[in-house]
């Protein structure tokens, strides 16, 4: 199987394809595949919520001659 990335989609996008697969008719041989999504989903949007909680690293100032 090829692994393909989507690249520029917003938290709520990404949010919203995680919903979306709780609406969806699952049968059986599909369940386990399903599922893999969910849990990859929900660990990108954790990823992505803890990235944008982490402040930015500190500037240092530059030293001038005295």
């Amino acid at each position: 199987m090829n692994n393909h990335t989507l690249k520029n989609l917003s938290l709520e996008e990404i949010a919203a394809l995680r919903q979306s697969l709780n609406v969806i008719d699952i049968k059986g041989s599909s369940a386990q595949f399903i599922a893999t999504l969910q849990q990859k989903l929900d660990n990108k949007i954790v990823e992505i919520q803890k990235s944008n909680q982490t402040p930015p690293p500190p500037t240092t100032k530059a030293k001038g001659k005295k």
